[in-house]
C-alpha cells in the first residue's frame, strides 16, 4: 500500500464530505423594491395606514427579524461536523526511532452524537423564538395603525375645528354688519361697534393658531410614512358609530388573540422548550471516531474504531435546569399580569365610550340645537332693540364653545374607538358590523 495514495483516497473523502454538509442558502436576493407613492389630494385613511406600513422602518426591521430567526432554527437542526485528526508518532528519535523506518501514521474521523434528542429541543426553542418575532410584527402593526389612525382623527378634526372658525368668524362679521346698521340709524351707541372689531380680531387671530395646529398635525401625520412635507391637501373620515355597544366579554373573546398576549403565551412555551433543552444537557454526548493506522516499518495497516463519553460527575446541569424551571413559573405569572391588564384596560375603554356615547347624543340632540336656536333669538331681539350687544356677544360665545366642546368629544370617542381596536387586537370597519352577533358568529377580521 502506497502511503501517497492512502493520503490522497482519504482528503479525497474529507473534500466530498465537507461539500455535501456546506450551507447553500445564500440564494440570490432578488427582492423588487417598490416605488413608494406619496399619498396626495384627498386621504383617506387606508391610504395613511398603507403609506406607513409600507414605508417604516420599524415593520421592515422586524421582517429582518424573522428571517434571522428562521435561519437561526434552520441551523439549530443541523448535525455538528466531523473533525479530521492525523497522528504521527515514533520518528525522530534516537537509535532506531532516529528515522522513519518504524514511524506510525494514524488517520481518522471523530463525530458527536447528541443524545437525549438535544438537536430537536434546540430546534424548538429556535422555532418558538421564531413565532415570537412574527407575533412581535403583528404587534408592530397594530400598534403603528393606531398610531396612524390617532394622527389621522386629530388632523380630521382640526380641519372640523378651522371650518368652525371660519364660520365663527362669518357669525362676528354679520353681527358687526348688523351693529354697523343700528349705528347708522342712531339706535344705539358707536361702543358696541367697537366690541364687535376686538371680538372680529380675536376670532381671527383664533382662526391663525387652529390653521398653524393643523400644519403642524398634517406634517406629523405624513412623517408616519417618512415624509417631511405635506402632499395631501385634506383627509376624509368616515365616521364609526358604535350602536349597539359590544359587552366586555364579546371584547375579551377578541383580546384572547391579541399578539401581545400570544407573545406571553408563546414566550413560557418557549421557556418549557428550554427546561427540555436543560434537561438534556445534563445528558453527555458521545464521540466515535474510527481510522487507519499505518505502520511504515512493516508497510502494514490496520482499523481502529473507539468511544468516548464524559462522566457525569461534577457537572449535572443542575443548576440550569433549576434556573429554567424557575423561568417558567416567572413567565407565567407575567402572562397572568399581562392579560389581567389588558382585560382591566379593556374594561376601561368600554365604560369610557359607554359614556361618551351618551354625552354625544345628549351634545347632539339638546345641546347644539338649544345653543343655536338662543342665538337667533337674541340676535333678532337684539335687531329689535330688546338685548344688548353683550348678551348676543355672549350667546355666539356660548354657541362657539359647545360646537368646540363637540369637536372635542368627537374626537375622544373616535379615538376611544381605536384603542379598543388596538386591545382587541383587530381592525374594525365598524362596531355594530363586526359586533353584532359577535357571541355566536367569531370576530370578523378585517384584512
Amino acid at each position: 500500500m502506497k502511503l501517497a495514495g492512502f493520503y490522497l483516497v482519504l482528503l479525497l473523502l474529507l473534500f466530498s464530505l465537507s461539500m455535501s454538509s456546506a450551507s447553500a442558502e445564500e440564494g440570490a436576493s432578488r427582492a423588487t423594491s417598490k416605488v413608494f407613492i406619496e399619498p396626495a389630494a384627498k386621504l383617506t385613511l387606508q391610504d395613511a395606514i398603507q403609506a406607513a406600513l409600507a414605508n417604516n422602518h420599524d415593520v421592515s426591521a422586524a421582517l429582518h427579524e424573522i428571517n434571522a430567526r428562521e435561519s437561526a432554527a434552520s441551523q439549530e437542526g443541523l448535525l455538528r461536523n466531523p473533525t479530521f485528526f492525523s497522528e504521527f508518532e515514533e520518528f525522530g528519535g534516537t537509535g532506531d526511532f532516529s528515522g522513519d523506518d518504524v514511524l506510525g501514521t494514524t488517520v481518522g474521523i471523530s463525530q458527536e452524537i447528541q443524545l437525549a434528542g438535544k438537536r430537536t429541543k434546540r430546534r424548538h426553542v429556535a422555532e418558538h423564538e421564531t413565532r415570537i418575532a412574527r407575533l412581535e410584527l403583528q404587534a408592530k402593526i397594530l400598534s403603528l395603525t393606531s398610531d396612524v389612525k390617532k394622527k389621522f382623527l386629530r388632523v380630521h378634526f382640526l380641519e372640523q375645528g378651522l371650518l368652525l372658525e371660519k364660520e365663527n368668524i362669518a357669525l362676528l362679521q354679520d353681527a358687526l354688519n348688523v351693529v354697523s346698521r343700528q349705528i347708522s340709524l342712531g339706535d344705539i351707541s358707536p361702543l358696541d361697534e367697537r366690541k364687535a372689531i376686538v371680538e372680529l380680531a380675536l376670532a381671527k387671530a383664533s382662526l391663525a393658531r387652529s390653521q398653524r395646529e393643523l400644519d403642524m398635525a398634517r406634517v406629523e401625520l405624513a412623517s408616519s410614512w417618512g415624509s417631511t412635507e405635506v402632499s395631501f391637501d385634506q383627509v376624509e373620515f368616515v365616521d364609526q358609530k358604535v350602536q349597539p355597544l359590544p359587552s366586555i366579554n364579546d371584547l375579551w373573546q377578541t383580546a384572547l388573540n391579541h399578539p401581545e398576549i400570544q407573545i406571553r403565551r408563546t414566550q413560557v412555551e418557549r421557556l418549557k422548550a428550554s427546561y427540555a433543552l436543560a434537561k438534556a444537557e445534563a445528558v453527555p454526548d458521545l464521540e466515535i471516531e474510527g481510522g487507519v493506522q499505518y505502520f511504515n516499518e512493516s508497510d502494514d495497516h490496520a482499523f481502529f474504531v473507539g468511544i468516548s463519553i464524559p462522566i457525569p460527575v461534577f457537572d449535572q446541569n443542575r443548576g440550569g435546569i433549576r434556573e429554567a424551571s424557575a423561568n417558567i413559573k416567572v413567565g407565567e405569572k407575567e402572562l397572568d399580569s399581562n392579560t389581567l391588564s389588558i382585560r382591566t384596560e379593556l374594561s376601561m375603554l368600554l365604560g369610557r365610550l359607554q359614556i361618551l356615547e351618551a354625552e354625544r347624543a345628549t351634545t347632539e340632540t339638546t345641546l347644539i340645537p338649544a345653543a343655536f336656536d338662543a342665538y337667533e333669538a337674541l340676535k333678532r331681539a337684539y335687531q329689535a332693540g330688546e338685548k344688548e350687544y353683550l348678551e348676543l356677544l355672549d350667546s355666539q360665545r356660548t354657541l362657539l364653545e359647545v360646537r368646540r366642546g363637540n369637536l372635542l368629544l368627537e374626537m375622544e370617542y373616535h379615538e376611544t374607538i381605536t384603542d379598543l381596536e388596538k386591545i382587541a387586537g383587530i381592525h374594525f370597519k365598524s362596531f355594530s358590523q363586526n359586533y353584532s352577533g359577535l357571541g355566536e358568529q367569531g370576530v370578523h377580521n378585517e384584512k
